[in-house]
């Protein structure tokens, strides 16, 4: 996941501005890794320490797609 961000006014952002879990640690790294399906907690803080939190509900394809068919149309190749 990656987040950009911008302040709407003059003060710009913290010298560390991101924070994935919910505001227990902040970052200077705008992208994250997850693997399991959870809700995550978003904050991003300017440089004034005043912070946007958007919560998300993160669902995770881990399933494996089919196997394509592949059949001949009668044409000239071999199959």
């Amino acid at each position: 996941m990656t987040v950009t961000a911008t302040d709407k006014g003059t003060a710009g952002l913290a010298a560390a501005p991101y924070s994935y879990d919910g505001g227990s640690t902040w970052t200077t790294i705008n992208t994250q890794s997850f693997d399991t399906n959870q809700m995550i907690t978003i904050k991003v803080k300017d440089a004034n320490d005043n912070i946007a939190t958007k919560t998300i509900a993160l669902q995770i394809d881990k399933d494996v797609p089919s196997e394509p068919t592949i059949t001949s149309d009668g044409g000239n190749g071999t199959w």
